[in-house]
């Protein structure tokens, strides 16, 4: 039998692949001016799923188990 914490782990897994799949993966970043050019420095990184935002706590660990970050 599955259990319950599986169960919403797979949901969310595949609520993850459903958002990078339709290029949900919102990443917002800060312009850095150096000697050398411009850059940029990431500050912040949300997954739009149903109409809602999920924070990098929930998809980071999902996305590092099961080496989805090959899609971005």
């Amino acid at each position: 039998m599955v259990s319950g914490q599986t169960t919403k782990q797979v949901l969310l897994l595949n609520t993850i692949r459903t958002a990078l799949d339709q290029g949900d993966l919102l990443l917002y970043a800060q312009p850095i001016r150096n000697k050398e050019g411009e850059g940029y420095d990431e500050i912040l990184a949300r997954l739009k799923y149903d109409g809602g935002i999920m924070t990098p706590d929930k998809f980071l660990p999902l996305i590092a188990q099961f080496n989805l970050s090959a899609r971005f």
